[in-house]
């Protein structure tokens, strides 16, 4: 466990030598260190929330449920980086990540290592096989975000599988 929080902090290094900070930038990535890097419980975020941490943080990314996110990839219309909520809107769920490489692949990361919920016709998906997260907590949301906002930047803590 001890080489894990040291790769941890290494690569949130890493992670802040990629952006060029501001104040609200670096509240959010402070609430990613704590959160994700960290791995220390939070309260769930709400789509509200994750939406102004990625405005902050100047990602790319779009916020999806399952199914509208499945329906998008079916036809190749995907956002190339997703935070993807699973469940039923303002009920209990959790936030996974997805980009689109640059050979349309979709890598799918999921905080406890699971797959998704189903399969996405004619597409080919690699699927992160790490648990970082701690199942009696909450930090879903900051996990799929750091993913997201790091993915293309700097080796990644979530190895994938075929």
């Amino acid at each position: 466990m001890e080489a894990f929080s040291e790769k941890k902090n290494v690569f949130f290094q890493k992670t802040l030598n990629c952006f060029t900070l501001n104040y609200k930038m670096q509240d959010a990535i402070n609430k990613l260190y704590k959160h994700a890097v960290l791995n220390k419980n939070s309260k769930p975020l709400n789509e509200d929330t994750l939406r102004e941490l990625i405005k902050q943080l100047k990602i790319e990314a779009m916020v999806l449920t399952w199914p509208e996110y499945k329906k998008l990839a079916e036809m190749n219309k995907e956002p190339e980086n997703a935070i993807i909520w699973l469940g039923i809107p303002g009920e209990m769920g959790h936030w996974v990540g997805a980009f689109t490489d640059n050979q349309n692949v979709i890598i799918y990361e999921d905080s406890f290592g699971l797959v998704p919920p189903g399969k996405i016709r004619g597409r080919r998906i690699k699927v992160s096989n790490s648990c970082v997260q701690d199942t009696r907590n909450s930090n879903c949301g900051y996990l799929a975000l750091l993913f997201i906002a790091t993915h293309n930047k700097v080796n990644s803590l979530f190895p994938s599988r075929k």
